[in-house]
């Protein structure tokens, strides 16, 4: 027979006794030497690329916006505009920035062998048909052939001015305007002010005339 009697030299725990459970210590270890370091460092690499950012972005880059108008984004402040001087791709007298103070100045930058610059021509020149005597359109053609950006123009009879920005001596007006991709375009006020521009090309006219507004 099994004698199933409890001594009576030992304690039984309550009834509703819980055992108590130990910290798991390895488990904070962990989150104290590996989790919380990573995440600082984290936190740190994006407050540190962010400061580099804001100190070497372009200044366009950089521009606070306050509003998008037909595609084009629109500059908080007016920004002065360094001027220039390039000669017509027709030939002709060479022409500065400055010859049109007082008037708005839309400048398109665009290449032959971009196809939205291409499909935007008949556009641009729809616009520039209804344009009023105060403002101007400029096309200059950048990174390209001069002899293949003459040819376009004489093939599609682009009747506004267009400008050789390919063989500059002292450097490229994209360059200076931060042109990061054809087409792009500008607006200046006629205080010789930037205030607007646009990358990418025009759906239609309408997009176009709304864009010239901004700067009268």
């Amino acid at each position: 027979m099994i004698d199933d009697t409890i001594p009576t030299d030992q304690e039984l725990p309550p009834d509703n006794a819980i055992p108590e459970e130990e910290p798991d210590e390895a488990g904070a270890s962990v989150l104290r030497t590996r989790v919380i370091p990573a995440i600082a460092g984290l936190l740190m690499v994006a407050i540190v690329g962010l400061i580099l950012w804001s100190m070497f972005a372009p200044e366009s880059a950089r521009q606070q916006t306050a509003r998008r108008v037909a595609g084009a984004i629109v500059l908080d402040e007016p920004e002065e505009v360094a001027d220039f001087t390039l000669d017509p791709l027709g030939g002709g007298e060479p022409v500065s920035l400055s010859d049109y103070r007082g008037k708005t100045v839309v400048i398109n930058f665009w290449s032959t062998w971009c196809q939205p610059c291409i499909r935007e021509i008949p556009i641009l020149m729809q616009a520039n048909r209804q344009l009023d005597d105060d403002v101007v359109l400029i096309g200059l053609n950048t990174l390209d052939d001069k002899d293949e950006a003459i040819a376009m123009m004489n093939e599609f009879g682009m009747e506004y001015l267009n400008l050789n920005d390919n063989d500059r001596r002292d450097g490229a007006v994209a360059v200076e305007f931060g042109v990061v991709g054809v087409p792009e375009t500008y607006i200046i006020n006629s205080e010789g002010e930037l205030v607007a521009y646009r990358r990418g090309d025009f759906q239609t006219a309408d997009d176009f005339l709304a864009m010239v507004a901004l700067g009268q």
